[in-house]
């Protein structure tokens, strides 16, 4: 992959505040929306399923280049909560954040770096087994119930990760 022509970068989010505003400057394009057939996956320790869930498919472009293919699974119950417009323009956590009385317990984030696969190369316009972020998401509620679970594939050449843990006080 070559690096791209212009110093646009993306970071991806390692806090809720940040996970909460981090689609905002990307641009959504609605894939899929339905009834999940199954459940999602279980990315993170002791979380339950809830009864049903609505699974939907997106790309998001930042400056107009493919960045991010997401599947994401909506408890069903909390779906129906929301119009379908609001679903499509506005980011899951957002919505979960904005619930009256919704009591989020814990929201998990496991980033690692992967390889693209054909469906992923070709939805973001990259080689196959070109290297990606893969992003997994959970968001609990009570009774550990899975509210809200996805994986993002970023493109490689796109994102950095930022850490700053220790700076010394200038004086």
């Amino acid at each position: 992959i070559a690096r791209p022509q212009r110093d646009t970068w993306y970071t991806i989010p390692t806090d809720w505040s940040g996970a909460l505003s981090a689609h905002d400057i990307l641009e959504p394009e609605w894939l899929d929306s339905r009834r999940a057939n199954s459940l999602p996956k279980p990315y993170h320790a002791d979380a339950t399923f809830g009864s049903a869930y609505q699974l939907m498919r997106s790309r998001y472009r930042h400056d107009g280049v493919p960045l991010l293919l997401e599947t994401a699974y909506l408890e069903a119950e909390l779906h129906r909560r929301f119009t379908p417009e609001g679903v499509r323009k506005t980011p899951i956590l957002k919505l979960l954040d904005a619930v009256p009385r919704l009591r989020i317990l814990r929201a998990e984030q496991i980033i690692y770096i992967g390889t693209s696969d054909s469906e992923t190369s070709a939805a973001l316009v990259i080689p196959l087994n070109a290297p990606i972020a893969v992003v997994r998401r959970t968001v609990c509620g009570e009774g550990r119930t899975i509210l809200f679970a996805s994986e993002g594939f970023y493109r490689g050449d796109l994102v950095r990760e930022y850490f700053l843990n220790y700076q010394e006080a200038i004086t």
